[in-house]
């Protein structure tokens, strides 16, 4: 099945956390910080990638930030705990 098609039937926390591993993974794969990152899309520009509103990605950013998974600072990004991110876009549970 492709990956557009599996993501249809993901949450929008499980949306979210695979868009953050895939851009971590697609950064240290070009030699930069994976855990640690600048976002170039804006939060409705990622909503529309995600196909979410922008309201849900900004709760579900300020949701991960509350957890300590990530740190959020404008556009920011800082991964503290990619293993609770992966579990998160595996199961949909925080």
């Amino acid at each position: 099945m492709r990956g557009d098609l599996l993501m249809a039937r993901c949450n929008a926390e499980q949306k979210l956390a695979t868009f953050f591993i895939s851009l971590s993974t697609r950064l240290k794969n070009r030699g930069c910080s994976g855990s640690q990152f600048n976002l170039t899309m804006t939060r409705s520009q990622i909503a529309n990638y995600l196909g979410l509103t922008d309201e849900t990605v900004s709760r579900i950013i300020t949701k991960f930030r509350q957890a300590k998974i990530i740190q959020a600072e404008r556009r920011l990004i800082t991964i503290l705990k990619p293993k609770t991110l992966s579990t998160i876009a595996e199961n949909g549970e925080l």
